[in-house]
């Protein structure tokens, strides 16, 4: 205890601010999990599903601000259903319909007419302002405008899927692939010229004997240009993150995204409409974990439940952050999953409006603002007894380079 005694100064520390907040993502009554998979433009609204049992789910869409979570339902002569997308004030929901096992049946949902059957077997994406519906039918790449009909993008020798959708339908993304139901695909992007949408290739993935697009930023047009992520997969099935920049004409640059040490790979599952903040997730022996990369250069990686704690300082502690799967247009409403503090699956929100003016200390345990020596006995009390909110370098996991990191952070006071 002799470093206890030694340190008795109080050290100031940034604190939260009104504009920052962390919800978890409550499951439907009497369910056991949440997963959420996707974020309205505005940041207002997320999707994804409700888990009562192993192979069991349900569509579902929480409000961001207040958690609250409204069931979607499930189409008739199905069991369970999924929300895949939605639109930019979240009043439009897509995904599918299923029985287990069974076909697969693609839905449109809004508030006043419920959840209504289209044409796609999965349908994966939705513009922000709900004009297309995108998806694949018969393992075809297909979407569907309003009010229309079913339009296949590719002739029937080419399967894909659509994954992502631009603000005004402009663009769609996703992949085409040469084997049905193979793994093995090429990236692509649709733009919408002339009436007709028109695929454009995009350059190989280095390493990669497969590639993905998974999300476009929201304002991108062929006429402007924007942004685009997805993954490469080599032979080893490892798939590593990349960031596609373009102007008129064609790719300009294509930037594989740095995995932190000890990752073997990742997946970008979002981006800003910016361009300037991808989120995703990187895997290690230690398993997922959420992570964001930032900056032009994409210098600044870092796990995602680090950025929420010490730069946006949201109490965190204790969760163990698997994924981040959606990130709002301006870039300061991202959504995940992950396991909280009770040992809970959950899906969870966070808006980080205004970063602070001093990141938090490791060693401010209680979190006061202040390093003192209140810290150094609840994290010696959490660390003895194996509570997760003594995980302080974000590894899912209490053992010593938490109790290393936080000795160090103490005895400098940050």
């Amino acid at each position: 205890m002799v470093l206890r005694a030694a340190f008795t100064v109080a050290i100031c520390c940034g604190t939260a601010t009104a504009q920052n907040a962390f919800r978890a993502l409550e499951p439907l009554g009497g369910h056991q999990q949440s997963h959420a998979l996707q974020i309205s433009a505005n940041g207002g609204f997320v999707c994804g599903r409700s888990i009562p049992t192993i192979n069991a789910y349900r569509a579902t869409r929480w409000e961001t601000a207040t958690g609250t979570v409204d069931s979607l339902g499930v189409l008739p002569g199905k069991s369970r259903s999924l929300a895949a997308g939605i639109s930019d004030n979240g009043a439009t929901v897509t995904g599918w319909s299923d029985t287990n096992p069974g076909v697969a049946t693609g839905f449109t949902w809004t508030p006043g007419g419920g959840m209504i059957a289209n044409q796609l077997i999965h349908s994966n994406a939705i513009s922000d302002d709900a004009s297309i519906v995108g998806g694949e039918r018969s393992l075809l790449p297909v979407y569907i405008p309003s009010g229309g009909a079913l339009v296949y993008l590719e002739s029937k020798n080419l399967p894909g899927a659509v994954s992502g959708a631009s603000s005004d339908g402009g663009v769609l993304v996703g992949a085409t692939w040469t084997i049905p139901a193979s793994t093995t695909g090429r990236g692509a992007v649709w733009y919408l010229e002339s009436g007709t949408y028109a695929r454009h290739e995009l350059p190989e993935a280095p390493g990669a004997t497969s590639s993905y697009i998974n999300d476009v930023s929201a304002g991108s047009t062929p006429q402007s240009g924007g942004f685009m992520v997805g993954y490469g997969q080599d032979e080893l099935l490892e798939v590593s993150p990349f960031h596609y920049s373009w102007m008129p004409g064609g790719i300009s640059e294509m930037t594989a995204l740095p995995l932190p040490a000890g990752a073997v790979e990742g997946m970008a599952e979002g981006v800003s409409q910016d361009g300037l903040i991808v989120v995703g997730w990187v895997n290690s022996d230690l398993g997922s974990r959420g992570h964001i990369w930032k900056g032009g250069f994409w210098s600044e990686s870092r796990g995602v439940r680090e950025v929420l704690l010490y730069e946006y300082g949201l109490d965190v502690r204790g969760w163990c952050m698997t994924d981040v799967t959606g990130i709002s247009d301006d870039g300061t409403v991202i959504c995940g999953n992950g396991v909280d503090p009770d040992g809970r699956v959950r899906g969870w929100v966070a808006t980080t409006e205004t970063p602070l003016d001093i990141p938090l200390c490791p060693a401010d345990h209680d979190m006061s603002g202040f390093v003192d020596t209140d810290d150094f006995d609840a994290f010696m009390v959490d660390f003895e007894s194996g509570d997760a909110r003594s995980d302080l370098d974000g590894s899912c996991f209490v053992d010593l380079e938490d109790a290393t990191m936080f000795l160090v952070a103490y005895e400098r006071g940050c």
